[in-house]
């Protein structure tokens, strides 16, 4: 089939646990619609949907990419990576911000830049394999670019009536058998409280399960899972623009973090932060959060990858983390050439 404009955008997605993955294609529309939803970091921005989706097959998707213009997407693509003394500093900025109140935190992030061809298919079949309980998605539009990752986190699914998400924070090298220290925990009970106070002010009586630890690659989080039963009133377009970004992508308070981000980072994080997922209508979706995640061109990628700064954190403690949450997916990446 020829590719048109019509047929300009796709997705490749498999949910966690699940054994199919799903090949769709269709244009880009603004706004919530049926379809494969990407909402940025900053909510205040254009929430994209490729809708009106039908099956389609990697050769497609490969003549999709071979004809993209990969220059026309929303936010730019950042000429350098984040230097260790670039990334200090931020830490230092937030740490001045934050000056000893213990129950502020701000996310840093920071680019890691690659002047590499990905082989989608493979990269994609590859991280499908690695990580059975994530998120694996694939999808390119010329509105977003085109990204690929695998996403441990939930934002929020809606199925039979009942609302779930996870409150996911704290990181840490996967396999370690000391309790969890205290910078972790708080970052934990600042995210899991935040997300119960959103579902409550959205009419909301939420269940909260007990603190868990959830592997993700070679680092583990600490995990708690929140579930609520859907009121009639429940008003989803607000519930999810309450939650995106919640205080793991952001930080506490989050109109604060938000702010001081925008100020402090060399790169607008666009659509990296935010959400992604598919979405029938408001009582049958699941929206991942876009992390774990890399954003490719036909010359080169990057990766965001962000933690969370707090009164208690050393800088290179803080860069060993986001090297270490950047090797789940840049390991599991394969390039042309690489036979593998």
């Amino acid at each position: 089939m020829n590719i048109t404009q019509k047929h300009y955008s796709f997705c490749a997605y498999r949910l966690p646990g699940a054994d199919v993955v799903r090949l769709r294609r269709g244009v880009t529309r603004k706004g919530f619609h049926p379809g494969f939803v990407i909402a940025p970091f900053d909510m205040s921005g254009n929430v994209y949907t490729i809708s009106d989706t039908e099956e389609t097959s990697w050769t497609e998707i490969s003549n999709i990419l071979h004809t993209a213009d990969f220059g026309v997407a929303e936010y730019p693509f950042p000429e350098v990576s984040t230097s260790k003394v670039e990334h200090a500093d931020e830490v230092a900025g937030i740490k001045n911000f934050i000056s000893g109140n213990h129950d502020k935190k701000v996310i840093a992030s920071r680019i890691i830049l690659k002047n590499d061809s990905i082989d989608i298919k493979r990269s994609f079949l590859n991280l499908e394999r690695a990580y059975p309980q994530a998120f694996v998605f694939l999808f390119f539009s010329p509105e977003t670019g085109g990204w690929i990752g695998a996403s441990p986190e939930l934002l929020l699914e809606s199925s039979n009536s009942e609302l779930s998400t996870y409150a996911l924070a704290g990181t840490r090298s996967a396999g370690t058998d000391a309790a969890w220290d205290e910078k972790n925990l708080k970052e934990q009970r600042i995210v899991c409280n935040y997300i119960i106070n959103v579902f409550k002010s959205n009419g909301l009586t939420p269940i909260c399960s007990e603190i868990e630890t959830k592997e993700a690659g070679n680092v583990e989080h600490l995990l708690n899972k929140i579930s609520a039963s859907r009121q009639s009133t429940t008003d989803i377009n607000k519930l999810v623009i309450n939650l995106s970004p919640t205080p793991a992508l952001s930080g506490y308070p989050k109109e604060e973090a938000m702010k001081l981000i925008s100020e402090i980072e060399h790169q607008p994080r666009g659509f990296y932060g935010g959400f992604i997922g598919p979405y029938d209508n408001d009582e049958d979706f699941t929206f991942f959060v876009n992390l774990r995640s890399i954003r490719f061109t036909d010359r080169g990628y990057y990766m965001q990858v962000g933690g969370g700064i707090t009164a208690l954190s050393n800088p290179d403690d803080e860069w060993m983390e986001t090297e270490n949450k950047s090797l789940s997916i840049l390991r599991k990446l394969i390039l042309y050439g690489n036979k593998q």
